[in-house]
């Protein structure tokens, strides 16, 4: 009868236990993006500028030398994270006629140093085995549109995060208002049917996504959450998340188009070339966590506003450009306040609730 009655016991605690262990994480992965707020505004006073998605100007890699330039936002952002010897290092190995790649055993190894303040606690699949590239949960907030694909599409950018031969973003240029606006966004590392169990959002390709494609070409590949349609890639550091370092917008950044925990798409398995549609995500109950340009953390819903979905398949002829919105569209987000949240100036002031 005792051990009866411990085992009730515990099966009433377990739940509260655990409960209280993700509480724990969730205030963890918060503290972690505020840290990487106070980086990029560290930065920010330093150069004038946040930092760019590649091509890193306050590093001196803005002229693409020998692949220089696809060091990531990342870089910069660590060395004001108590980690200005790992910064140091792979500013000595993006020297012109270093050739600063994927490779895990390139550049010294340095890739593949992991930095624990880019992981979410809670995803447990994020942490990667040994001698493989870092990974990254906290990507840059580069807009609301789909991603063209590789470095083309990405000359003018609706977020926060540009490349640096192009413009260095300042506060002053948040003309949305540094509240209403994400710096940094919760993602999952693209670890496709790797993880287990399987991604909420789900990464898949999709080969008739093009940048003129609307969201339900994203979500038909969805089934109740779970990823129905898996892709591996010859390429897994091109995968979002896989290589923090390696600074493809597809690989390191997210827009603000479907909710967050939506599935992450690709017309090809090799999404750091080809693009596609990157969703916020994690594994927090109800949404994912979001650093804003203001400095704060909010933790943003799974039931975001998101807009009424537009009559009509192609994006292109909806926003009225001719082709390539993320090249030619200026006017407001057409996706609601998460939308609104995506982009820097273009008109919108509305706030997360």
């Amino acid at each position: 009868m005792v051990i009866a009655i411990i085992g009730v016991l515990i099966a009433l605690l377990l739940p509260a236990v655990q409960a209280a262990r993700e509480a724990a994480r969730r205030m963890l992965c918060t503290i972690n993006l505020k840290q990487m707020g106070i980086a990029a505004h560290n930065h920010h006073d330093v150069y004038g500028y946040l930092p760019n998605t590649y091509l890193q100007k306050s590093m001196g890699c803005d002229d693409p030398i020998n692949n220089r330039q696809w060091i990531s936002f990342v870089a910069p952002t660590i060395a004001f994270m108590e980690q200005a010897s790992l910064y140091d290092l792979i500013k000595q190995n993006a020297t012109p006629g270093q050739n600063w790649t994927h490779d895990p055993t390139a550049n010294n190894g340095l890739g593949t140093t992991q930095v624990s303040g880019l992981l979410c606690p809670s995803n447990s699949d994020a942490k990667p085995p040994a001698g493989e590239l870092a990974r990254l949960c906290y990507r840059a907030n580069v807009g609301d549109l789909t991603f063209a694909g590789g470095d083309s599409g990405v000359d003018t950018p609706r977020g926060v995060f540009r490349p640096g031969n192009r413009a260095m973003v300042s506060f002053a240029s948040i003309t949305d208002g540094t509240s209403n606006t994400a710096l940094f966004l919760e993602s999952f590392p693209g670890v496709f049917s790797e993880a287990n169990p399987p991604l909420k959002g789900g990464n898949a390709v999709v080969s008739s996504l093009s940048s003129s494609s609307m969201p339900s070409v994203c979500l038909s590949i969805s089934n109740n959450g779970i990823l129905t349609s898996v892709a591996g890639s010859p390429n897994p550091w091109r995968r979002p998340g896989m290589s923090a370092f390696f600074g493809r917008p597809p690989c390191i950044g997210v827009i603000t188009m479907l909710p967050p925990n939506s599935p992450n798409c690709a017309n090809s398995i090799d999404p750091g070339t080809n693009g596609g549609m990157i969703s916020a995500g994690s594994f927090h109950s109800g949404g994912a966590n979001a650093g804003v340009c203001d400095g704060a953390v909010r933790f943003v819903s799974e039931a975001v506003n998101t807009g009424e979905t537009p009559t009509g398949t192609n994006l292109s002829t909806i926003l009225g450009v001719s082709s390539s919105p993320w090249v030619n569209y200026t006017g407001p987000s057409i996706w609601g306040i998460w939308g609104a949240f995506g982009t820097a100036a273009h008109g919108e002031s509305s706030a997360l609730p």
